[in-house]
């Protein structure tokens, strides 16, 4: 599921940066979580303990640890699909929103580029099949040899030079891998704040949020510094 984000950031440095972000106010929301729940047991054990021994003096309270993540290196890439995709509010009080909607976005933007190459491929084919015609006919009726010969191998070659620097089959096939994880992605995140909308508990709700975004930017860890 996270595979989309790690994707979109390492052809978008900006969402790469939110990321980054949001992966450490997730680490930061869970160890106040941890302390929180740390001070609230041990306030209990000390009531206990006191209404267990009537006031004579009673045990020490217990504490417990929390856990932290780090961080690594970035990346970059050549062709660059998602160039001009907004990154995600890192600051938002609804993160997996925030994420949800870059995933839209992503999908829809990724669904033009796919039309608009799926258009230029077909006219530039077009255009060669004219000039390949055109050369036939002069080779054929009107018996231009040469100049026949020159349009139909200038016509072939530069399909080939646009075929093989173009790649439009590839980038096509590229940009709807892209789509199925983004679609992918923002369905799982509404299943999941459909779920945390059925949380009546604030505080439960608020955690489990987070560990959400944890576990969304765990496996993008690796590409920051």
């Amino acid at each position: 599921m996270s595979e989309f984000l790690r994707e979109a950031a390492i052809l978008q440095p900006a969402l790469l940066k939110s990321l980054q972000t949001l992966h450490r106010r997730a680490n930061a929301a869970i160890d106040e979580a941890a302390i929180a729940d740390t001070v609230l047991d041990a306030r209990e054990i000390a009531a206990a303990a006191e209404a267990a021994s009537g006031g004579v003096g009673g045990p020490q309270p217990s504490g417990s640890g929390a856990l932290r993540q780090r961080s690594e290196p970035s990346a970059t890439s050549s062709v660059n699909p998602l160039r001009s995709l907004q990154a995600p509010d890192a600051y938002s009080v609804k993160p997996l929103v925030e994420l949800e909607l870059l995933a839209l976005r992503a999908a829809q933007m990724l669904r033009r580029r796919h039309a608009t190459e799926r258009r230029l491929s077909v006219i530039v084919t077009g255009l060669t099949g004219v000039f390949i015609g055109v050369g036939l006919y002069l080779a054929l009726f009107a018996e231009q040899l040469a100049p026949a010969l020159i349009l139909i191998v200038g016509a072939a070659l530069a399909f080939v030079l646009l075929r093989w620097k173009w790649r439009p089959y590839r980038r096509a096939a590229r940009s709807l891998h892209l789509v199925d994880l983004a679609e992918e992605l923002s369905s799982n995140l509404r299943g999941r704040l459909r779920a945390l909308e059925g949380i009546p508990d604030h505080p439960t709700r608020h955690l489990q949020q987070w560990q959400a975004v944890l576990e969304l930017t765990e496996p993008v860890c690796d590409l920051w510094a």
